[in-house]
């Protein structure tokens, strides 16, 4: 039951009650769930419960007082969520295991946002890919003749981020690089990109 991505089950009827993918709260109702079964006192048991919820609130205000997500990071984080990714390693296609917890998600998009507006950047440079959310956040605040460089090592990805970017207005802002960052970004340096 319990992974990446926690699938919360009601006790009572054994249906699932809610995805949690904020690893912090997931290993928090592992610890309860532990805590329950060997009988430790009540009153820590309470206060478990009390820091799960105050954490789960925290994310649902900030998600509340939030915009919501371009189409095509909506459509970007609900791919991502829904792929087998367990079933790509397991199949030898990808260089290591790979999890939708990667995914920066709606509030680090965000915030990314408000940074790559604030500076007025022109540039970015992201190291690590994954699916592509942050690099798609950040291209669709950029101005026309704004560029993101994000940088991935797992090859097995590159085709599923360039049609995720291709679904977007913003996409063809963004450039991806293939391989070890650390021999891109010397390449990168010798292009003065």
């Amino acid at each position: 039951m319990w992974r990446n991505i926690c699938r919360l089950l009601s006790s009572k009827t054994g249906e699932m009650v809610k995805d949690i993918r904020d690893p912090a709260i997931v290993e928090m109702y592992k610890i309860k769930e532990l805590c329950a079964a060997k009988g430790v006192d009540e009153e820590i048991q309470k206060r478990l419960g009390s820091a799960i919820t105050l954490a789960e609130a925290r994310d649902a205000y900030c998600e509340s007082v939030s915009s919501g997500p371009s189409d095509a990071l909506a459509t970007l984080h609900k791919g991502t969520l829904s792929y087998p990714f367990d079933q790509a390693f397991e199949d030898g296609k990808t260089k290591w295991p790979l999890s939708p917890v990667m995914l920066s998600g709606h509030l680090e998009g965000k915030f990314l946002q408000s940074i790559v507006s604030m500076s007025k950047a022109k540039k970015v440079l992201e190291v690590g890919t994954f699916t592509g959310y942050a690099a798609l956040a950040c291209a669709e605040v950029l101005p026309e003749d704004g560029t993101v460089t994000t940088l991935e090592y797992d090859p097995f990805l590159e085709d599923m981020i360039k049609e995720f970017f291709s679904k977007s207005p913003h996409g063809n802002k963004i450039t991806v690089r293939i391989g070890d960052a650390k021999d891109t970004l010397l390449e990168l340096a010798e292009e003065k990109a």
